[in-house]
């Protein structure tokens, strides 16, 4: 995979995908502020430990979203949602379902994600 971030305002974020020879032009349609939080932040390795510990998955990496978050609203916040690599991804698409193992875990995460990040702040 691509460790590189990209990081900035709208523009700048476009203008370096320009520079990617497999990108053919952008366009701003909506400009909205850029939400990044550093990986390697207590914030993204508290969750990720939690997920990781939950799954099993030891080779979990944050994804990226394209989507929009109030997180962009908050200080030191993120949007965290979870991702189960055995279910196929149905969020936001007609008929979004899970499955209620997939539901299980994913509550799981969540209980045992608010009781680490509630230890470090």
């Amino acid at each position: 995979g691509n460790d590189r971030c990209i990081e900035g305002n709208a523009y700048t974020v476009c203008k370096a995908l320009e520079s990617l020879p497999f990108c053919v032009g952008t366009n701003i349609v909506h400009r909205d502020d850029i939400l990044f939080v550093d990986p390697n932040s207590k914030l993204v390795t508290t969750l990720m430990d939690v997920y990781k510990e939950c799954t099993g998955d030891s080779d979990a990496r944050p994804l990226l979203s394209g989507g929009g978050t109030y997180a962009k609203t908050l200080p030191n916040a993120l949007a965290f949602g979870i991702s189960m690599p055995s279910a196929p991804d149905k969020a936001h698409e007609a008929n979004e379902q899970i499955s209620l193992s997939a539901l299980n875990k994913t509550s799981e995460i969540y209980e045992k994600a608010i009781i680490a990040l509630d230890k470090i702040y």
